[in-house]
């Protein structure tokens, strides 16, 4: 997408010298809207029936989620399915300042999750099953926020959850006791930035006009995804999947063009300044999620009954700071007169890698000819991957503490003429309760940063329902 083109008289423009107006205008611009890391479902799951089990799914996987959690358990649906959800989580994030505990007003976190499901087709004796998945922010398509650097934030939550993200996940059953799966998950990355061409105001000019133009460009940036499923017998399933790396950058390029200027000092002598430029970049992270390798084993010891594990390793070595890391070249008569401004480059985080335990339980409570109710519980804990923040960077998070629950009903025979097959209707939620955390700064920085030493907590309340057709 690209804007039209806008012009201006230079004579509108403050009598200030040119490149001083180039260099304030490219200041105001590169000050564009930090991300958080993580990813809406690495905090909240995909989908209600694997959210009200903690996401202990790896070896379960057998809806729409398993565009998340395994995309080899779409072998076990079967048939043609279509669901559609919604969640809401509402964090109440809190820092202690002067005596109180204050709420951050961190922003709601709410979306739509689309999933689709095709019927198995068998190709040379081999089935193949497809889907699609889709979460959809009911507030915004993409979020960014930039702040500085050394603003506490919370890491885990903010501007990255609301993201729309597409599935695409794909599975083969290579034998009655294997499956193998693969597909990609697709964001939305967007680039471009503004070019300028300043004129001076002068007679010989008059007529012409300062020109600028501002692009922005969106395109899609994919992610693999990849898992197994073995059936072992005896009701046991083991199932392995690995998420690549997730990350998205903003880079807002900017480009002013300078013609050749000519200042007055005493008359007749005046200064001639060659055309110059400046060359000027904000590069910024705006989304991370890590690499992850999930391992899960399921058990159904009877058909009532179905217990889940899950043991899943995330990198977060390879967070980088999410702060705008820019430079600014002069090129031209404005190297002579301006010094080169040297790159400053963030500290990084030093997160460490992380490893995430979860167990889950779904127990059918009712089984008649009309109507099945199943009854779901979960825990999950995710120890911190954010070390004490001692210096000048502030990534508030502690180890968090992860309680699900919820509800399923399938509807058998509901409307015989219209929907033969049964319809689920999956109620979830979620609560997250981030431990207490103090983090003593070193003394340069409680000097010299005016928000000191750091104390916060936080909970996060999860709701959502996922209703499913099958054909």
């Amino acid at each position: 997408m690209q804007t039209p083109s806008f012009s201006r008289p230079t004579g509108g423009l403050p009598r200030l010298p040119l490149f001083l107006q180039a260099t304030l205008l490219a200041a105001l611009l590169t000050a564009v809207p930090a991300r958080s890391p993580a990813n809406p479902f690495d905090n909240f799951g995909l989908g209600s029936r694997s959210a009200a089990m903690a996401g202990a799914f790896t070896a379960v996987a057998d809806d729409f989620s398993g565009a998340m959690y395994n995309p080899a358990g779409l072998v076990h649906t079967g048939r043609m399915e279509v669901s559609i959800g919604y969640f809401r989580a509402d964090p109440r994030l809190e820092t202690f300042w002067a005596d109180n505990w204050w709420d951050v007003d961190e922003d709601t976190i709410s979306g739509i999750i689309l999933g689709l499901v095709f019927p198995p087709a068998r190709v040379l004796g081999v089935d193949f099953i497809g889907g699609l998945g889709l979460h959809l922010p009911d507030k915004r398509v993409a979020r960014s926020l930039m702040v500085p650097y050394e603003q506490p934030r919370f890491a885990m939550y903010g501007a990255s959850n609301q993201r729309t993200v597409v599935f695409s996940p794909n599975a083969v059953r290579i034998n009655k006791w294997l499956a193998i799966g693969a597909g990609f998950q697709m964001f939305i990355d967007t680039t471009g930035g503004p070019k300028f061409e300043l004129i001076q105001d002068t007679q010989e000019n008059r007529g012409k006009f300062s020109e600028g133009r501002i692009s922005s460009t969106q395109k899609p940036k994919f992610f693999p995804f990849a898992g197994v499923m073995i059936d072992a017998g005896k009701g046991i399933k083991l199932g392995f999947c690995f998420r690549d790396k997730q990350e998205i950058t903003l880079d807002i390029p900017m480009l002013v063009k300078i013609e050749a200027l000519s200042f007055e000092i005493l008359p007749p002598l005046a200064l001639e300044l060659p055309a110059s430029a400046i060359d000027m970049s904000t590069p910024a992270p705006l989304f991370f999620s890590p690499r992850q390798y999930a391992l899960g084993v399921s058990w159904k010891p009877r058909q009532s009954l179905l217990l889940a594990v899950d043991l899943t390793y995330m990198e977060w070595d390879e967070f980088i700071n999410p702060g705008p890391d820019g430079y600014s070249i002069f090129y031209g008569g404005l190297a002579i007169l301006l010094r080169q401004n040297p790159n400053f480059h963030l500290p990084q985080g030093n997160f460490r890698n992380i490893w995430v335990p979860a167990a889950g339980v779904e127990f059918r409570a009712l089984n008649t000819n009309s109507l099945e109710l199943f009854l779901r519980a979960g825990y999950r804990f995710r120890p911190s991957p954010v070390p004490e923040q001692t210096g000048r960077a502030a990534f508030l998070d502690s180890d968090t503490h992860i309680v699900t629950g919820g509800l399923g009903l399938t509807f058998k025979n509901l409307v015989k003429t219209v929907m033969r097959e049964p319809f689920s209707l999956d109620l979830h939620v979620q609560y997250l309760h981030l431990q207490q955390r103090d983090y003593v700064r070193d003394l340069q920085t409680a000097i010299s940063d005016r928000f000191g030493d750091l104390r916060f907590r936080g909970a996060v309340l999860n709701l959502g329902c996922t209703a499913t057709f099958r054909f």
